[in-house]
């Protein structure tokens, strides 16, 4: 089975979704607090283990929201998706 991934990132809160065939399997959110990277690697995680989802069946890892792009908790976002991916792509 393969999975995707979904950050929305928005100025008070965001959410990570786990997606199979465009259907939620599961959701985590959090509130803003400066805190994104600590909160996002929770999530991923939590979502992971919840699901009994195996960090090789994510094929994507997709960012969005109503940020701009230099929004700090965005661009910790789009940092941990980047190790993430890379990580992953060398197992």
């Amino acid at each position: 089975m393969t999975y995707i991934l979904k950050l929305t990132v928005n100025q008070d809160a965001s959410v990570l979704s786990l997606m199979q065939d465009e259907v939620l399997v599961g959701e985590r959110s959090w509130q803003e607090e400066r805190d994104m990277g600590k909160q996002l690697l929770s999530a991923l995680d939590g979502i992971l283990t919840e699901n009994a989802v195996d960090k090789t069946e994510i094929k994507e890892f997709v960012i969005d929201g109503n940020t701009k792009e230099n929004f700090t908790s965005r661009r910790i976002a789009e940092t941990v998706q980047k190790v993430y991916t890379f990580a992953i792509n060398q197992q």
